[in-house]
């Protein structure tokens, strides 16, 4: 924004020139032209910088939507005084450069010589030109190196987003609540168990409902356990340490994840709190556990000993971007507990589903609170909130910093046209073609443009380091990212000076040189 205010500043001080040249030539010194100068460009930056925080404060309620849900005291995320302060400094900075880029001008030798030659515009000497195009460059270089890091950021939450966690995340609900019961009630699992089988005997029968399981935590809502998982039969005869997914489930608890069963057995009517305990470990468990021997039938020590009926594949619980954890499940009958998640998978919209189940939860018990209730594909997408909004956040400031640039590139190769609309109308007079002029112009005007769009590239390789870590499957140096971000600058760059150059072509060779 400096640099385009810079340039814009130039290129009104060369339309300027003559107004500056009769001031110098009457005796006004170089002191009142950069008061002059500092006025215009204060009034223009204070304009900005309210301008400025007044959007901030419209767009403060936007920002907080797109922030994940995870960043601590959003609720408290406002335009304090620090921020404020902030902004009027940048603003500052901005029209103080500007105004030292005017005033560089103004010492140039082109005020007394527009004068003296009785043009309106002044042509910008060595120094005013090394400004330019010096401005030009340098914005270049922030935007491509931006963009380079906002592609890299972008590429890694598409590849995080088509991650597969091992279920079907489409088409199924999810409600959560807490059971307010005493666990020093001897009769509370009693009563957790005739809650939870009434309410799925209701969810069942909700419309669009093709399968309804229970179970203690949800996909991507919950924790990995530390805990001790020792194989042996009634006692443990061997223990290793390990993180483990541990829950209990419903028998239909797999059909609604689509969870395929490798070996053994699912949980049936059979598995009651009377039956032997019985669980089903997921593939890595049973790898770590008994290496490449058979699994069902051997058991598990979890308090007491269970029986190993069944083998499914992994599943990415809580983070799909994470390697899947090994995990077990017991069946619920035998290991209720007091936190009742409801998972039903719907042949329809999964947003209708939510009136049907607080409908169900009231109907069982009118005092019972529903925590929770969305979907699985919501919780899932919530896992990559903080990259998403990483990725959004630097593509937004990308995508601005690429608009600037676009008016920086029309505004120097307009300010260049203008400046040699005398020189274009002398070379149309001999001869040259109007191609031959339009490719001229835009040679002249890019060349600041790639400079800077390679310096840029550089740049990033030096950024990389510093964003590895918000990188998924994806190297700082990925290639799609490190050219295509400059050629997308460039090209973009050359869209916005085109039409300035284009205007050049129009000028008429016998009106400039005979005016001029």
């Amino acid at each position: 924004a400096c640099a385009n205010a810079g340039l814009l500043l130039l290129a009104r001080t060369q339309r300027q020139c003559r107004d500056l040249a009769v001031r110098v030539a009457i005796g006004a010194g170089r002191g009142r032209i950069l008061r002059q100068v500092a006025t215009e460009v204060g009034v223009v930056g204070l304009a900005g910088t309210v301008g400025g925080v007044w959007l901030a404060f419209l767009l403060n309620p936007v920002f907080r939507l797109l922030v994940p849900r995870s960043v601590p005291r959003l609720d408290e995320i406002r335009v304090d005084p620090y921020v404020l302060a902030t902004a009027a400094v940048a603003g500052l900075l901005c029209s103080v450069g500007s105004g030292i880029v005017a005033y560089q001008a103004t010492r140039s030798r082109g005020l007394t010589r527009s004068l003296r030659e009785g043009g309106t515009m002044m042509t910008l000497g060595r120094q005013g030109l090394g400004w330019r195009r010096g401005l030009v460059a340098s914005q270049m270089v922030v935007v491509s190196a931006l963009l380079v890091v906002a592609g890299l950021l972008m590429r890694s939450y598409v590849k995080a987003a088509q991650l597969d966690p091992g279920i079907d995340l489409n088409h199924i609900a999810v409600v959560q609540m807490r059971l307010d019961l005493a666990r020093g009630d001897p009769t509370w699992k009693d009563k957790a168990l005739r809650f939870s089988w009434a309410l799925l005997s209701g969810m069942k029968r909700t419309p669009g409902v093709s399968a309804v399981a229970v179970s203690t935590t949800l996909p991507f809502f919950g924790f990995d356990e530390r805990t001790w998982v020792p194989q042996g039969g009634p006692e443990p005869v061997a223990e290793q340490e390990m993180f483990v997914n541990a829950r209990s489930v419903s028998p239909e608890f797999f059909q609604v994840f689509g969870i395929r069963l490798v070996d053994g057995r699912v949980f049936s009517d059979r598995d009651t709190p009377e039956a032997p305990r019985v669980v089903i470990v997921s593939t890595s468990l049973a790898r770590s556990l008994f290496g490449a021997g058979r699994a069902v039938g051997r058991m598990l020590y979890w308090g007491v000993a269970h029986e190993i009926v069944g083998v499914v594949e992994d599943v990415s619980w809580l983070n799909p971007e994470v390697r899947p954890s090994p995990a077990f499940y017991m069946p619920f009958t035998q290991s209720p507990s007091s936190i009742i998640s409801i998972v039903a998978r719907t042949e329809g919209a999964t947003a209708l589903f939510a009136d049907y189940a607080r409908r169900v939860v009231r109907d069982v018990d009118p005092a019972q609170p529903v925590e929770l209730v969305t979907t699985v594909d919501q919780l899932a997408a919530d896992t990559r909130s903080e990259r998403r909004f990483h990725a959004l956040a630097t593509l937004v400031f990308g995508v601005l910093a690429l608009s600037l640039a676009a008016v920086g590139a029309f505004g120097s190769v307009e300010a260049a046209v203008s400046e040699r609309t005398r020189e274009i109308g002398i070379r149309l007079m001999l001869g040259a073609g109007h191609r031959e002029v339009w490719r001229l112009i835009m040679l002249q005007g890019m060349l600041p443009v790639a400079s800077g769009a390679v310096g840029g590239l550089l740049a990033s390789l030096w950024l990389g380091r510093f964003v590895r870590t918000f990188l998924f499957e994806v190297s700082p140096l990925d290639p799609a990212a490190l050219v295509g971000a400059p050629a997308l600058l460039v090209v973009v760059a050359i869209a916005a000076a085109a039409l300035p150059a284009r205007w050049a072509l129009r000028v008429d060779p016998a009106t400039v040189v005979r005016d001029g």
